[in-house]
């Protein structure tokens, strides 16, 4: 959850224990935020299941009362049945009941979907699926294209990230397969490829693995070959009853030893190329980057005692805001900002220090080659980096 929700809800829950009255307007003043943020966290919370909203006017939807619900009883409830808010029972439970029931399409989705997760959903997981199909109006296929995309291509199981994903599709207008592959013909050349050549084989939900990769590799950057050539041998595998990669790989490599069919150019686009494993690069650059950082730490703790000290100093204070924050008193604004002059004047002296002793003031800054995704290839928002796709 977003910082500021949880802020919110660790901060009325505390008065509520009190049995102490607490306005949205005090909530926002005292944790120095908007009051819109605080109705956003109301809103988010009670989607969750763990609030409810007791409306004291039906002509006025900002006028309700906050009741927590036992996280407690939800959790055990949640062991049972699905715990959800009154709004998604109305709307979900009779499709929930019916159509994955009666709709073999949907069935046949939450198979495929939980293969590719490699377990079982439980039930708000079950919901959210729901709500992508209702939300975004899409066929079932889309759902698993967009779930198998993030699973295998991104190397996530985000369901955040997914329904991201999800709503930029739908935002550009992609509601079938063709028009993903026509928009990732755009994005992702070799992804496509990938793709069409798994469907030429009858394999429509499924991502390549690794080994699968690496063997089509070879036919486009070694042995030259263009897709309309591989799909053609694909063909061969027509009265086949298991088709596989290794079997076009023996036609492909037969092909390639006699000459029988004519290489394509090879391809100049970055997209086309070779692709890189490009999450266990990005770990690669933060694992090597984290190892300078505690390098460095422990030459400038060693050369420079002091720097050491002033650190602890300002992770104390960092806390100490922390700790003003969600227990707020008269002077908490006051103390907060002290406590931030001294944090800087804390940076300041660790920055003299550093440049007194011949070193740059940022040399115990955290390194990053990308600063704007923090070296993981996705920005805040779910979004690919534009250093996703640098070669």
């Amino acid at each position: 959850a977003d910082g500021n929700y949880v802020k919110v809800y660790l901060f009325a829950l505390m008065y509520a224990d009190q049995n102490d009255t607490m306005s949205n307007d005090t909530i926002a003043k005292h944790l120095n935020m908007e009051i819109e943020d605080v109705l956003k966290a109301w809103n988010y919370w009670e989607k969750q299941g763990i609030i409810k909203k007791e409306y004291k006017s039906a002509s006025n939807p900002f006028d309700y009362a906050v009741r927590f619900v036992s996280l407690k009883q939800l959790f055990a409830s949640r062991n049972n049945k699905p715990a959800v808010t009154d709004g998604q029972k109305k709307k979900y439970i009779a499709k929930d009941v019916t159509a994955i029931a009666h709709s073999t399409e949907i069935k046949e989705m939450f198979n495929h979907l939980q293969s590719i997760a490699g377990r079982p959903f439980e039930g708000n997981e079950t919901f959210e699926i729901l709500e992508w199909l209702d939300n975004y109006k899409m066929h079932p296929d889309l759902i698993i294209q967009a779930y198998s995309y993030c699973v295998e291509k991104k190397n996530t199981n985000s369901f955040k990230y997914i329904s991201s994903i999800i709503r930029s599709w739908k935002d550009k207008g992609i509601q079938t397969l063709q028009d993903l592959e026509k928009h990732l013909e755009e994005t992702d050349t070799r992804y496509v490829m990938y793709k069409r050549i798994l469907r030429a084989l009858g394999l429509n939900f499924r991502y390549p693995t690794e080994e699968e990769k690496r063997i089509i590799d070879v036919w486009f950057d070694e042995w030259n070959f263009d897709l309309p050539t591989i799909l053609e041998a694909c063909k061969k595998t027509s009265g086949i009853s298991n088709p596989n990669i290794n079997y076009i790989n023996s036609i492909l490599k037969n092909w390639s030893q006699k000459g029988d069919a004519k290489p394509a150019s090879k391809p100049d686009t970055p997209s086309a190329g070779k692709p890189r494993n490009v999450f266990e690069e990005y770990e690669k650059i933060r694992n090597k980057n984290e190892a300078i950082y505690e390098s460095r730490r422990y030459e400038i703790y060693e050369k420079i005692p002091k720097i050491k000290i002033i650190d602890e100093e300002i992770s104390k204070a960092s806390i100490s805001i922390s700790k003003a924050v969600l227990m707020p008193s008269n002077d908490s604004e006051k103390s907060i900002d002290n406590i931030k002059k001294k944090i800087r004047k804390l940076n300041q002296e660790k920055a003299f220090l550093l440049t007194e002793n011949n070193y740059p003031a940022d040399y115990l800054d955290m390194i990053y080659q990308c600063s704007a995704c923090k070296d993981t290839g996705l920005l805040e928002d779910g979004k690919q980096c534009n250093c996703l796709f640098n070669e």
